[in-house]
């Protein structure tokens, strides 16, 4: 999705287990999605609540 401002986000979302994203270090995963977004001047956010489910957030401050 891209907002007025030409800002473009991207949702993924689920219905899941969700994990404690300060605890979980398992694989390169999550550390990869946040460098690739950093790398294209973007930031990912995370919201995970255990037995609730997960959103990952990516943004993208100018056009790619």
């Amino acid at each position: 999705m891209r907002d007025n401002n030409g800002i473009v986000f991207l949702n993924i979302s689920d219905d899941g287990r969700g994990f404690d994203p300060d605890t979980v270090r398992r694989g390169h995963g999550l550390n990869n999605m946040a460098a690739r977004a950093r790398r294209s001047d973007g930031t990912l956010q995370i919201i995970s609540i255990p037995g609730r489910g997960t959103t990952i957030t990516v943004q993208f401050q100018k056009p790619l």
